[in-house]
């Protein structure tokens, strides 16, 4: 039965968890309705348009030898992403209808409707068994601002199909901890199966197996681990040596599954600069400590306050914290502790005949685990924040959020009467309703819904979406890079010419913009030369400046040095073969 005390019409509606289901799938697809007008922009034109990994031409097997953006992995160019099962999606579309953006689109939009459902799922079998706050969830993942990358730029689909796999894994793998043993064993193979089978749609798939370790152990088996270990009621290991055969098993996969990915890296790593993730390029460990942490909580601000958003938080946008006097670690601290205090409240507080901490802590995995891999805490990324990372995440917000209105109208449930001595009886009292917490929760659904449908006509073209960008982080030079990339195609040079200066006033060492800025047409020879020379005093391995200095020395009549450019360009673009 619903939680609330709904209206009759709610209450018919949202009294079972399929017709929840239906009206959350039917928001998810509103909400992102207009993203279907939009076009191939930014990423999609990289990882699509110019990919031949997406070509019907083209083995299929190169989808298991390239990169997420058709490079071979064993080349020294190379991002080192590996989504074969996304780029054969892809393939699928372009099958179907070419370069059409509408239908790569469309695919995205059914996929987010599904993890949208399999949320609901995920509530129903492990938190809310009340259809009412499960429709919550599901409304407010469903309408969430921050997936607007994730939905409406293509390139996102690695992260709902990920999510697909992520979240059948997680509910395969907590169900199978209420079965038999033989059922248990199929569950649990089940669950191994599909979370290798998300790490093939993107990496961060594979933390599945850290959200079931964690839930088994914290959750599932806290109070036997308890028992066992504190007071020693019976004996460890028969006790415990079902336990022990899951975490061996997870374990174990997750090894194979790292060594695996680590062959394909064939000895090298991804090449990312300082204009990429400046905070883990700084030498001093006080500042990458104070950035990283102010990171964390900048990506739980966008969780919480969706209002700024931007496809590119690189190259100035979020500049360092290198001192301990900086504001912005008094919001890092509140977030730390808020964070750390729920997180042992729950534990401690844990019972298993309540759900309210086993909720708390399965959002609090579901946010943290799947994050890691973009923390920098393992290994250095080559974005400083990216909101389509936080899809997985999100869904543990939507989680807690719930929670927390169901422990708030917990607390507001009417005191019984006090004992008269009065013979008559006492006056009845009504009951405080509940209702206006639930109206809130959907007018916060209302909110999003409309941000992310006016967030969805950034990404209509690359003209709206980098000048959205320059109207969120004017000071990201990135920004101002890509921008002129996208004015000097139009041809539109002057504008071009103009935001190439503004880059290179924001990053003087941007190597690119220096290229880009000596390929103008009309530029004098003499000013093209000095910024092809920057672009490799700040890159010498910028084949394609040197190729650019060798013809513009030509032209200049200076042919020794321009057949010496030349050469080295060659040879650059040899070794990265």
């Amino acid at each position: 039965k619903p939680y609330f005390s709904l209206p009759q019409p709610l209450h018919l509606l949202l009294g079972s968890h399929a017709r929840c289901g239906v009206v959350a799938a039917a928001l998810a697809v509103t909400c992102y309705w207009n993203s279907l007008e939009c076009g191939l922009v930014h990423d999609d034109i990289f990882a699509i348009r110019d990919n031949a990994d997406v070509r019907p031409g083209t083995p299929l097997a190169s989808a298991f030898s390239d990169d997420f953006w058709g490079k071979p992995m064993s080349s020294n160019v190379s991002h080192k992403s590996y989504r074969p099962l996304t780029i054969l999606s892809f393939r699928a579309n372009y099958a179907l209808h070419g370069l059409e953006p509408c239908g790569y689109h469309a695919a995205n939009v059914g996929l987010h409707a599904v993890v949208t459902v399999m949320v609901g799922w995920l509530c129903r079998r492990l938190v809310f068994p009340e259809p009412d706050l499960t429709f919550l969830v599901m409304c407010l993942f469903a309408s969430h601002p921050v997936h607007t990358e994730a939905v409406t730029g293509v390139v996102g689909r690695a992260e709902l199909l990920s999510s697909v796999c992520f979240l059948i894994s997680l509910i395969s793998y907590t169900t199978s901890l209420s079965h038999s043993p033989y059922q248990q064993t199929l569950r649990v193979l089940v669950s191994i199966l599909l979370g290798g089978v998300a790490m093939l749609f993107k990496e961060t798939g594979a933390t599945v197996f850290g959200v079931c370790l964690a839930y088994d152990l914290l959750v599932h088996s806290r109070l036997q681990l308890l028992r066992c270990l504190v007071k020693r009621t019976s004996p460890v290991f028969p006790t415990l040596s079902p336990l022990l055969l899951r975490s061996l098993s997870l374990l174990l996969t997750s090894t194979l599954l790292l060594i695996t990915r680590v062959l394909l890296l064939h000895g090298n790593l991804p090449r990312f600069s300082d204009h990429d993730n400046p905070a883990s390029f700084s030498p001093l460990v006080l500042t990458r400590a104070l950035t990283y942490s102010y990171l964390y909580f900048f990506n739980a601000r966008l969780l919480t306050f969706p209002l700024t958003l931007c496809y590119d938080w690189q190259m100035g946008s979020i500049p360092l914290v290198e001192t301990l006097a900086d504001t912005r670690n008094t919001g890092t601290l509140l977030f730390f502790i808020f964070l750390l205090s729920l997180s042992i409240s729950s534990l401690f507080r844990f019972s298993s005949r309540k759900t309210s901490s086993r909720g708390v802590l399965l959002s609090l995995l579901v946010m943290v685990v799947p994050f890691l891999p973009a923390s920098n805490l393992l290994f250095r990324v080559g974005f400083v924040v990216a909101e389509r990372v936080l899809y997985i995440p999100s869904i543990g917000y939507c989680i807690l959020l719930v929670q927390g209105v169901k422990t708030i109208s917990l607390r507001l449930r009417p005191l019984p009467h006090p004992p008269t001595a009065s013979p008559l009886p006492p006056s009845p009292r009504a009951p405080r309703s509940h209702l206006p917490l639930f109206l809130l929760v959907l007018l916060l659904v209302g909110l999003f819904s409309v941000r992310t449908v006016v967030r969805n006509s950034v990404w209509t073209s690359r003209e709206s979406l980098f000048r959205s960008g320059l109207a969120t982080v004017p000071h990201n030079a990135k920004i101002h890079y890509n921008y002129a990339n996208y004015l000097s195609d139009s041809g539109r040079l002057d504008e071009a010419a103009h935001h190439y200066y503004q880059a290179l006033r924001l990053a003087p060492d941007h190597a690119s913009s220096h290229n880009n800025l000596g390929s103008l047409p009309g530029l004098d020879l003499h000013e093209a030369e000095f910024h092809f020379r920057e672009a490799v005093r700040y890159n010498p391995t910028h084949y394609r400046a040197l190729y650019n200095l060798g013809n513009n020395l030509l032209n200049q009549g200076r042919l020794e040095e321009a057949e010496k450019a030349l050469r080295e360009s060659l040879r650059l673009v040899t070794n990265q073969q």
